[in-house]
Parts: C-alpha cells; structure tokens; sequence
C-alpha cells in the first residue's frame, strides 16, 4: 500500500497541503495505527490509511481517505464525518484520548492528492512512470510500492484485458509498458490493414454484381441495390455464381 510508507505520508502532508503549522510536525515520530473500520451498512473501510504524528508533546492523527473516483462526490464531506466519528471511536475504545478526555486533532486527507489520471496518450503514461523511477532514486522499496500499486491500477482499468506480469520495480514496469503498447500498435495497424482490404474487396465485388444484374435483368429496384451493399463477401459470391442461371431477378437471391 502506497501511504503504509512514512516517507510517502510526509511529502504528502508537506507537498499537497498548504497548511503552514504542518511544516512544525515532527514526522521522524510518524507511526502507523490500525485502519479497519465497520459503517452503520456493513461497509469495511479496511483500505483508508491512519498515522499519528507528534506536534511538540501532542499526537496528531491523519487520515487519509483512499478511494479511485471517476467522478466527484457531493457527499465527501456527510462520508468523512461518518469517517471521523469511527476512528475517533477506536481511539475512545483504545483509551488514546487526552488526559482530559477530550478528543485529539485530526487532519483530513481528503483531497484528490494522488490520481493517477488518464493520460494524454501512452507515451505520456510511459514519461510519468519514467519521472516518478527518477524522483524516488536511492528508494528501491518505494520503487517497488509503486510498481506494484501502478500495475494493479492499470489491471483494474482495463478490466483485466490488459497482460501485465508481475513486476516489482519502476524501470521494469516502463519497459514492459512500452512493449505491451508498441505490440497494440501494430496490432491494430494490421487489424485496420486487414479490415481495409476486406472492405475493398467487398465493394468491388458489389459493384460487379450490379454490373451483371443490370446487363442481365435491367434497372435494378433500390431494395436489390439497399440489399446488395449491406450483403457480406460469401454472400455476393454466392449470388454471382446464380446470374447466369437464373430466368428471372429474383432466382438470383432466393
């Protein structure tokens, strides 16, 4: 999980909150605390992240809320008050309140920080992933957090039409990605090739098909013509091979 890492939690507390006091946290005392948590439905919140973190003498708790959206929620904020009110409710269990009893701070992470949007284009996906390798040079264990956080993502997405193998590291994932979608690419070029020369053929042989009936039979009526152009190749062939035979128009698509 990406946020069970400290490092990760610091620069994102310090990166994407603008919150001057949270420069005075002391995140060297950053510890993880246990995040499983029941809604009034039956809803396990097992996957959002807590850690505690000291001010001078103080803990102060954050939680982040791990959610992938597509859109935004009018009701984030009726969740996180649910949210709050449960882990405020392990902490009372817990006996981790103040020694006046009363509740200690709480930050919300709330706010989209890390999305992993759809990008512009592969290559831009491949530059992302080739970025964060860079920024996270001389941390191999976050290197791999990623890796594997990406793939799982990209697995999801793609509603696990996509074939990723296992991989544990930055670079490894950017070359396999770079592969998967070079081999797309032609793919879908031969497919289009294929498919082109199909369709070319299937006009050519309609349009030779109308050239014998009208030698044959005359004027042809808009429904034989609706029926030819919508006709697939076995089908042209197959009426092809009856003009010759047939007496009258109609024998030729009985």
């Amino acid at each position: 999980m990406l946020f069970s890492a400290p490092e990760l939690v610091r620069d994102l507390v310090l990166g994407f909150i603008p919150d001057e006091w949270l420069h005075g946290l002391n995140y060297d005392t950053l510890e993880k605390l246990p995040s499983s948590y029941v809604t009034d439905d039956f809803r396990h919140r097992a996957d959002d992240v807590v850690w505690r973190v000291k001010l001078e003498d103080s803990w102060v708790y954050l939680y982040i809320l791990i959610e992938f959206q597509s859109n935004i929620d009018p009701f984030m904020a009726v969740r996180m008050m649910v949210y709050v009110g449960l882990l405020y409710q392990d902490l009372i269990k817990r006996d981790e309140t103040l020694p006046n009893k009363h509740l200690p701070p709480l930050k919300n992470l709330v706010a989209t920080v890390m999305r992993f949007e759809h990008p512009i284009n592969d290559k831009a996906l491949i530059d992302l992933i080739g970025q964060l390798n860079d920024w996270l040079d001389g941390q191999p264990e976050l290197k791999r957090t990623f890796a594997i956080w990406i793939r799982a993502v990209l697995l999801r997405q793609s509603k696990n039409t996509l074939v990723l193998p296992k991989i544990n590291d930055l670079k490894e994932l950017k070359m396999t990605l770079a592969e998967r979608f070079d081999e797309w690419a032609k793919a879908h070029e031969q497919k289009g090739l294929e498919k082109g020369i199909e369709t070319g053929v299937e006009k050519g042989e309609a349009l030779l098909l109308q050239r014998l009936l009208v030698r044959r039979f005359g004027a042809l009526h808009s429904d034989v013509l609706a029926k030819i152009s919508t006709a697939n190749t076995s089908q042209l062939e197959r009426w092809a091979d009856r003009v010759l035979d047939a007496a009258i128009l109609d024998e030729v698509f009985d």
